[in-house]
């Protein structure tokens, strides 16, 4: 069996001040019946909190990221271990989108951010 990858050490941990967000996924199923009211029940427990959040990186973080994504995560198919932007502690993540990267202001810096799901 494959070891689970981790975030490179190279690379930040914590994101840039005001670029964290997070949201629990909706744990209930919902139905519209024909007529009445809508109905709603518990549907899982095990609720996934999608997370975004950006840094600042060098060039030469840059493409440690690139490679991590592509190679380490098989382009963000491949779950993965990251410190939880909330508590500092590694916990299971994916990636739900490739990282954005735009131009920074300063040279050799980008501003890079990330879409990943906390997994239960």
């Amino acid at each position: 069996m494959t070891p689970t990858p981790v975030w490179p050490a190279s690379l930040p941990t914590y994101v840039l001040a005001g670029s964290f967000k997070a949201k629990d996924q909706d744990g209930a199923i919902r139905f519209q019946p024909e007529r009445g009211e809508p109905l709603a029940r518990p549907g899982s427990t095990a609720v996934m909190t999608i997370m975004s959040g950006a840094f600042l990186v060098t060039s030469d973080q840059l493409e440690v990221l690139n490679a991590f994504y592509r190679e380490a995560t098989a382009m963000g198919s491949v779950q993965f271990d990251f410190p939880d932007p909330r508590t500092g502690e590694y916990a299971r993540f994916v990636f739900t989108d490739s990282p954005q990267i735009e131009d920074a202001s300063g040279p050799d810096l980008y501003r890079v951010t990330l879409s990943l799901m906390r997994l239960p």
